[in-house]
């Protein structure tokens, strides 16, 4: 079973600035500047809404995730009525980033659940499966595929400060049985009312700006967004980073993940922002957005093309207004975590 995020399409208008991969700047700049706000919310319905149709003709088995009043009414009716959707409920204490974006909830591995530290369970065995708090529970920032999985290096804290991934979190994945790599950190530009903004940081969340997926014969793929900029952390009090550019960024990923048997491919140019935060399914299957299809044509080639399922409208309103795609709002259910002793 999945979860899907909450139906929740305010935003914060008002923001001092917004933040966006630096490969998908002038993209998310570009929607931005598409206003008023009563459209804004509109079209992250319509998204919203594209997902759950989806989701539906593909055959998935889902839950929509209700735990707020301010869950959109319209679209939860629509979901009832015209989609018979099942829901979830949770109670409103819940972190609401993560009732929105259940990517950032939990973390499902072979025979391990990793729970974001948010989340407080009462045991760390059940049924078999090991729960650890971990910050790779915030999903965003681990690829999996298989028995391959890619965290990131470095892990965000509070503002802007962040630190290195510990040798314990990485055994802890480990001890899943499967084998880990270590992702550099994406590069992030920023954006407000007065323009695209001169500064640049550094992100965790690599599900912005990759994806990994298994192919026909069940061998890794690697798929980075055309342009990719790394960020190389040189050192730590106080914090310092080199700009690693997108041909010497593609070259990184080559030379680090060709030991796990990981083809990495550069992905066509996009308009549309977080075209690679994808789904793939056990069986293969893939969800991705619409409106890219050079992407779509190199994603077909790996799964078949059959096998990609695209959404009836882009996915551009939520990377842009709520930093998250098709990937962040719909997760394996973490069903050990909801089940009796």
């Amino acid at each position: 079973m999945y979860l899907v995020g909450e139906p929740i399409f305010g935003f914060n208008e008002n923001l001092e600035r917004y933040v966006a991969p630096f490969s998908q700047l002038e993209q998310c700049w570009n929607i931005f500047n598409e206003k008023p706000r009563v459209r804004i919310e509109k079209k992250l319905a319509e998204e919203y809404l594209a997902i759950i149709v989806a989701l539906g003709e593909l055959g998935i088995d889902f839950r929509v995730i209700l735990s707020r009043p301010e869950a959109d009414k319209e679209t939860i009716d629509l979901c009832r009525a015209a989609h018979h959707v099942k829901f979830a409920g949770f109670t409103p204490d819940y972190s609401p980033s993560t009732m929105m974006f259940p990517r950032d909830f939990a973390t499902t591995l072979p025979k391990c659940v990793l729970t974001n530290p948010t989340v407080r369970p009462v045991t760390d065995m059940k049924k078999g499966w090991r729960i650890i708090q971990s910050p790779f529970g915030e999903g965003g920032r681990l690829l999996s595929a298989g028995d391959t999985v890619l965290i990131s290096d470095r892990v965000r804290l509070s503002g802007q400060h962040s630190r290195q991934t510990m040798v314990a979190e990485i055994k802890e994945i480990e001890s899943s049985g499967v084998t880990v790599g270590m992702f550099p950190p994406p590069v992030s530009g920023f954006y407000s009312v007065r323009g695209v903004a001169d500064s640049i940081g550094f992100d965790d969340h690599i599900d912005r700006v990759a994806c990994l997926v298994r192919d026909r014969l069940d061998f890794p793929h690697l798929i980075v967004d055309h342009r990719l900029h790394l960020a190389n952390v040189t050192g730590e009090t106080p914090l310092s980073w080199e700009l690693i550019e997108p041909g010497d960024a593609i070259r990184l990923l080559q030379e680090r993940f060709k030991p796990l048997g990981i083809q990495v491919h550069e992905a066509p140019p996009s308009i549309v922002p977080y075209s690679l935060n994808l789904l793939q399914f056990p069986d293969r299957r893939v969800l991705m957005t619409s409106g890219v299809p050079e992407i779509e044509a190199l994603i077909g080639g790996l799964v078949g093309s059959k096998n990609v399922i695209t959404t009836r409208c882009p996915i551009r309103y939520y990377p842009t207004w709520k930093y998250g795609g098709i990937r962040c709002l719909v997760v394996e259910s973490p069903d050990v975590l909801f089940i009796g002793p």
